[in-house]
């Protein structure tokens, strides 16, 4: 070829051939490594996979178990399961699976584990790390090597989505490790949990299943189901923000939990707030803490007089359930002779519902009694239960938390809607707040004769089949149901 000609055909190839233009790249067990990554011509492992992938890539994973380690997808990529949610596994072993150190980069749809039991300490089967705009969406998570969490969370901009998250790795201590850890350095900073199901199996045990730890910021969990924890009486709540060790970790700065149902919580809370600073616990449901002290704890390890204690916290629009002889709150300072208090400072609640639980002040350390607005009643949920994770779903368990329409949980919450951080802008199904123009307690925002479960207008026998699929109901159960709909 004339030299003309050839600087011709490399000046059309250069404006033609973008080298960053997006494109799929193929992972396949039938796959071989040494092919064009192609649909027709798969490669074989997942981190071949990655290692040829540029900006704006999706590497599309098929069914199978994958057994591989330390996958870090490049910034500005995708990892998707393809053949569908959890048909993609990935096996690591003893060693962290996925680590996400690159800006824009996430993961979609996998199931993942390693030998419980077994690791590296202080790591995470999921790591992310030192980067922002990361994702971690639809995958199911389980069984973190020795001394790991489940996900571990040292960085910024984050969302995990719609995940199965579970068994966190043992410690050399015989303790346990963080189901989610959101704590690292670099501080977290905007990191939301949405729609998951945080739990421990019985046959694995666990202590905390979420803990926004000194340093974090900017932390929203919302429309999520935290436990059955396996805690003991005592011990570590089983969520919380903070640090229980302000000399080493700051404050938690600007956290908000809405939506979110904690059930079968243990520890000495469900809930912890402890060196927590602009802290919002918003149109939650808290049923039968099983631990050994409150519902909620306030708590730090500071000295008499300390300064990192807990300021500006708010509790409105939850309902409480079924404390088993326990308070709602207790402040650990008890414990110094009235020396000083954990309570925050400028501590605000009310609008509650309170059912089967502990109202002796000072017991409580909060008097519940002097909420002017809140409600000592049964709330009328539809079936609240404790769930099982042999069987049980997240669509199943929030159906048994929906309110039924003569709950007086109905309209009887604070007006939530003057902005960020106070507003609520949706329920735990993603129906707008307020209806009615009135707010309502829990989780759940329904109007009065609306039982359109389905969001198709409709009120029928839709909507009654979304509650059965939903909840895996009994006949009787259904019979009973069935009344709402006037069936």
């Amino acid at each position: 070829m004339r030299p003309m000609l050839t600087a011709v055909f490399i000046l059309i190839f250069s404006v033609f051939a973008d080298p960053g233009l997006a494109r799929d790249i193929h992972v396949a067990k039938t796959g071989s490594n040494s092919t064009l990554g192609d649909s027709d011509n798969p490669y074989e492992t997942i981190k071949y996979g990655v290692a040829q992938s540029l900006e704006g890539d999706v590497i599309r994973v098929h069914a199978g178990i994958y057994e591989e380690s330390w996958i870090e997808p490049k910034a500005g990529t995708r990892l998707v399961s393809d053949d569908g949610v959890h048909a993609a596994k990935i096996y690591s072993g003893e060693q962290s699976a996925i680590r996400l150190t690159n800006n824009n980069s996430g993961i979609d749809g996998f199931e993942i584990y390693g030998d419980w039991n077994q690791g590296v300490p202080g790591d995470g089967l999921v790591r992310l790390l030192d980067a922002s705009h990361l994702w971690v969406k639809n995958c199911k998570i389980h069984d973190a090597p020795h001394d790991c969490d489940v996900i571990k969370i040292g960085a910024s901009d984050v969302l995990i989505e719609n995940c199965i998250i579970y068994s966190a790795g043992r410690r050399t201590d015989g303790n346990f490790q963080e189901v989610v850890d959101i704590y690292g350095k670099s501080d977290p900073d905007g990191v939301t949990v949405r729609g998951c199901w945080i739990y421990h199996t019985p046959e694995q045990g666990g202590d905390y299943l979420i803990y926004a730890k000194g340093g974090a910021r900017n932390i929203l969990w919302e429309n999520n189901v935290f436990g059955p924890a396996q805690g003991s009486g005592f011990g570590n709540v089983s969520t919380g923000c903070g640090a229980a060790s302000p000399p080493v970790f700051p404050s938690c700065e600007n956290f908000i939990a809405r939506n979110n149902i904690f059930v079968n919580c243990a520890g000495d809370g469900a809930f912890g707030f402890t060196s927590a600073k602009n802290a919002y616990l918003y149109n939650n449901v808290f049923y039968n803490y099983t631990g050994g002290r409150a519902f909620i704890q306030f708590y730090t390890t500071q000295s008499p007089g300390g300064t990192d204690r807990n300021e500006d916290c708010y509790v409105f629009n939850n309902i409480f359930m079924e404390s088993n002889g326990m308070p709602v709150y207790q402040d650990r300072g008890r414990w110094s002779g009235g020396a000083y208090t954990y309570i925050p400072e400028n501590f605000q609640s009310d609008n509650n519902l309170y059912y089967q639980v502990k109202t002796a002040y000072p017991a409580n350390d909060i008097n519940i009694l002097e909420e002017a607005n809140s409600i000592f009643a049964d709330p009328k949920m539809m079936a609240p239960s404790s769930p099982s994770p042999a069987i049980d779903n997240w669509s199943a368990i929030v159906a048994n938390f929906l309110l039924q329409p003569d709950s007086p949980a109905m309209d009887a919450g604070c007006d939530l809607s003057l902005g960020a951080p106070f507003h609520v802008p949706f329920d735990i199904l993603d129906t707008d707040r307020p209806a009615d123009g009135f707010f309502d307690m829990g989780i759940h925002e329904l109007a009065k004769n609306n039982v359109d479960l389905d969001f198709d207008g409709d009120v029928d026998g839709e909507d009654l089949a979304w509650l059965i699929n939903a909840a895996g109901l009994t006949d009787d159960y259904i019979r009973a149901v069935a009344a709402r709909f006037g069936n």
